[in-house]
């Protein structure tokens, strides 16, 4: 087996033959190989994977970190649309905004619009980078709780919380659909 968890030897003189190998099922981290030894002349042979890799694209579950679907707000005073399913966490990504220099830090807003007379709750959440003795950590901010009827505003983070990279990173959870307008602005 030489620490493969599935192993499949075909041997033999195949001559104008077609083989075909169809797996289909869910493949959590397994390894899978396929050995053709003999004289294959002519042949057609087509595996086809189609399985679902859990291990790998939801990593979630295994303390990886979980892919969630990304909204890029790269100019800032210009809104994007958002769209949230019920139950479900997206990430806003922000990448333009007034930073200042070292005499003015402007603060960072997240301005958000209801598109409809409805009141909703959305959870905010991010990680902050913290710095103890020149050492940078990433510490989660805790969970930010906005009700949105037209209009409201977020106090998000002043500076980048990606290391090494200038961007900010916020998740949004909603438990209800919800379509809104978002933009980053200061005050």
């Amino acid at each position: 087996d030489q620490g493969n968890d599935e192993t499949q030897n075909n041997s033999g003189n195949d001559q104008g033959n077609d083989e075909t190998q169809n797996n289909s099922g869910n493949d959590q981290g397994n390894d899978e190989t396929q050995n053709n030894s003999g004289n294959d002349q002519g042949n057609d042979e087509t595996q086809n994977n189609s399985e679902n890799n859990q291990g790998n694209s939801n990593e979630g579950q295994n303390g990886s970190q979980e892919s969630l679907r990304q909204y890029v707000l790269d100019k800032r005073d210009n809104f994007a649309y958002i769209t949230i399913n019920a139950g479900e966490t997206v990430e806003l990504v922000l990448t333009d905004w007034n930073e200042g220099n070292q005499d003015y830090h402007p603060n960072i807003l997240l301005r958000l619009n209801a598109l409809d007379d409805c009141t909703h709750t959305l959870e905010f959440s991010w990680n902050e980078l913290v710095e103890n003795n020149g050492q940078v950590s990433i510490e989660n901010s805790g969970t930010v709780t906005v009700s949105l009827l037209h209009y409201n505003v977020v106090d998000i983070p002043d500076s980048a919380n990606v290391v090494g990279e200038h961007k900010i990173i916020l998740r949004v959870h909603s438990d209800e659909d919800i379509l809104f307008m978002a933009s980053v602005g200061n005050q």
